[in-house]
């Protein structure tokens, strides 16, 4: 399954956000729309509108593998669900173990599919459980989304992997 390149486009505009945050450069979020903003006054002194901000241009041509977009899903999903870095270890260690990060593949003789390799009852079982019936199996962003719910909720005997 391909990733839109609207996906692969936010991810990349996230990432090298956060690189500028991390580095300590400012960011700045620029539309044509704020730029007609007019300037923000603060007591004596004005915020200068988009236009007059400096800002330091990251590369442009940053390109995010599918395995790479998938972890950081992975991670956002386990962090959002309150689980720790280790937590999220493990986890990006089972979905290794099960499908090597490929989201079309085939386990269990045909019966375990993509990134998670749920088997299609179990994976109909944790969207009910979980009250996510919105969630299609053959969507690897949702396998993923599952797969730390079964890890919060203590559901993860039916990996091969987790043994």
């Amino acid at each position: 399954m391909e990733i839109p390149k609207s996906i692969r486009y936010a991810v990349s505009f996230l990432v090298k956000g956060l690189v500028a945050l991390i580095l300590g450069l400012p960011v700045t979020l620029y539309t044509p729309a704020l730029a007609e903003a007019p300037a923000i006054e603060r007591g004596d002194s004005q915020l200068p509108n988009i236009q007059t901000l400096e800002t330091y241009p990251l590369a442009d041509n940053i390109e995010f593998s599918d395995k790479q977009i998938y972890k950081l899903t992975l991670y956002v999903e386990s962090i959002s669900n309150g689980l720790n870095y280790q937590e999220f270890k493990k986890l990006n260690a089972l979905v290794h173990c099960e499908s090597s990060w490929r989201p079309e593949v085939y386990g269990d003789s045909g019966k375990a599919y993509s990134l998670a390799q749920f088997h299609k009852p179990t994976f109909e079982d944790f969207k009910r459980w979980s009250e996510q019936s919105h969630l299609k199996y053959t969507n690897p962003e949702h396998q993923l989304k599952l797969l730390v719910w079964g890890y919060k909720n203590k559901k993860m005997k039916n990996w091969t992997c987790w043994k």
